[in-house]
């Protein structure tokens, strides 16, 4: 015999939200459907609770309890490779980190700020890695900030960037092999959490730990003059900074899956760029740095 009351429920209509609608549109292509499953089960949760809170306000008993529960952040947006926050002046960035997580907070003269900072976060591979950009940050401290990211599990490494323009300022978080990442913005107060996690299910058609990717790269030179003439020499090629085994930099261009496509690349710039090109063929993989 069925249940009734079940059968009611089951048969009530789900309204659209707007909170779920803009998890949706932060996901980029790619995404898997498990992380958006994961999402979406954080989004109803903070509804229900914020729901929950509103109806009891006008309970005295209720809203007497509900003053020690804390203030739910606004989810902004979910991606891997985006960019949000507002232009904000005079604004400290702070670093939490844990072995799962890191939470990046900003602090202005009035404490911490509504918004996060204006930011932009990019995706890269061989090795498997994000670099994060902060524009117009007052004050950064780096390692700090790498002391933090550094207590997660899935962090191999973290190392500052050249950024192109003076007021900003960008570093790099390195992965482990097996390892994966979601950036989740967040309002009221502005905060960026970075999550990472074990990634075993590879959808057809992304890399796979272990595939060799094929690149455009450098020689390493030492983090400074020499890697900013680089960046600007290749900058209409999008160049991307790595950091080597040896503790030198270098600049990649593209990525590619067979080494024949890659040769293919170089020839054409070689014949754009001429007798300054100093690119060559190079390849790596996921979970592991070149040697210099």
């Amino acid at each position: 015999m069925g249940n009734p009351g079940k059968e009611r429920y089951d048969l009530i209509p789900i309204p659209d939200d707007k909170l779920l609608l803009a998890i949706d549109r932060g996901f980029v292509k790619n995404h898997r459907m498990r992380r958006m499953r994961r999402l979406r089960r954080f989004a109803v949760s903070a509804a229900s609770v914020f729901l929950a809170v509103s109806v009891c306000a006008n309970v005295p008993s209720v809203s007497a309890y509900a003053e020690e529960i804390p203030i739910l952040r606004f989810f902004v947006q979910a991606f891997q490779a985006g960019e949000g926050g507002e232009e904000l002046e005079n604004v400290a960035v702070l670093v939490e980190g844990g072995p799962k997580e890191a939470v990046i907070s900003f602090v202005g003269e009035d404490g911490q700020t509504d918004r996060a900072l204006s930011y932009s976060v990019s995706s890269h591979l061989a090795p498997a890695r994000l670099e994060v950009i902060f524009h117009g940050a007052a004050q950064m401290d780096f390692e700090m900030i790498r002391k933090e990211i550094l207590k997660a599990t899935a962090v191999r490494d973290v190392y500052e960037t050249i950024a192109r323009r003076a007021a900003d300022f960008s570093f790099v978080i390195a992965l482990n092999k097996g390892y994966n990442y979601e950036v989740m913005e967040f309002a009221d107060p502005g905060e960026l959490t970075v999550s990472f996690y074990p990634d075993a299910y590879y959808e057809k058609g992304e890399p796979h730990p272990d595939q060799e990717i094929y690149f455009l790269r450098s020689q390493a030179v030492a983090f400074g003059d020499e890697l900013r003439e680089l960046l600007e020499q290749y900058w209409k090629e999008s160049p991307v900074q790595v950091k080597a085994e040896s503790g030198d930099y270098l600049i990649a261009v593209g990525g590619y899956d067979t080494r024949e496509d890659a040769e293919e690349a170089a020839v054409a710039l070689e014949e754009r760029y001429g007798d300054d090109f100093s690119l060559y063929v190079d390849s790596g993989r996921m979970g592991e740095a070149p040697a210099g």
